[in-house]
């Protein structure tokens, strides 16, 4: 992406990504906007996170 196409985050969502994170990895966050007004948060955790391991097993991945 070109330099002046780029747009800084509104304040709203960037307060969102500052705040996401999982309390039991402490795993990192990131955003990205696929389309223009449409933000895709995306939470990374770790393969030792306890949240994780729970949800892969409840839905058997």
């Amino acid at each position: 992406m070109n330099r002046c196409r780029r747009r800084r985050l509104p304040k709203n969502v960037r307060e969102a990504v500052d705040n996401a994170h999982c309390l039991d990895c402490d795993s990192e966050a990131e955003i990205t906007e696929p389309v223009p007004g449409f933000y895709y948060l995306q939470i990374r955790h770790d393969d030792t996170c306890p949240w994780f391991t729970s949800y892969r097993k409840a839905h058997n991945q």
